[in-house]
C-alpha cells in the first residue's frame, strides 16, 4: 500500500465553490476517490484530507497557510474541490463536516499539541 502526500496551496472561490488548484501535481484524477476522511498532522500544523487510489492513499495536505480559505469555506458554506491540470475536479464531500469535527475536538485539547491547539483556536474560533 503506497501513500502519497501533496500540499494544497492556491485557492479561489467561484460560484460558491472553493477551488484548490492542484495542477502542478495532478494532470487528472484518474482512479482517485473521495474517502470522506480527514486527519490532523500536529507536527506540521496541517489538516490532511484522504483520497483513495488503487495503489493506496493520497493525502492532500492543508497547511496553516490554507486555513483562512478553509475558514471561509465553513463560514460561507462553500463546496470544496481539488482541480487538476485538465480542469477535472474532485469534490471533497466531507471536508466541512470532518474539519468542524476536528476543530471542535482540538479546541482546548493539548493532546494535539499546544501549538496546534493555539493555532486552530486562533484561525478557526476567534472572530
Amino acid at each position: 500500500m503506497v501513500t502519497q502526500r501533496f500540499k494544497a496551496s492556491e485557492a479561489a472561490i467561484n460560484d460558491n465553490i472553493l477551488y484548490f488548484n492542484m495542477t502542478e501535481v495532478f494532470k487528472n484524477f484518474n482512479g482517485l476517490r473521495d474517502s470522506e476522511r480527514m486527519l490532523v498532522d500536529s507536527d506540521n500544523l496541517s489538516f490532511i484530507y484522504i483520497l483513495d487510489s488503487e495503489a493506496g492513499f493520497v493525502y492532500i495536505d492543508f497547511p496553516e497557510q490554507t486555513w483562512s480559505s478553509l475558514k471561509e469555506m465553513l463560514d460561507k458554506d462553500l463546496e470544496a474541490v481539488l482541480q487538476a491540470e485538465n480542469n477535472e475536479v474532485i469534490k471533497l464531500s466531507a471536508i466541512k463536516q470532518e474539519l468542524q469535527y476536528l476543530v471542535h475536538n482540538i479546541e482546548g485539547n493539548t493532546n494535539y499539541g499546544e501549538e496546534m491547539m493555539k493555532e486552530v483556536e486562533k484561525n478557526f474560533l476567534n472572530e
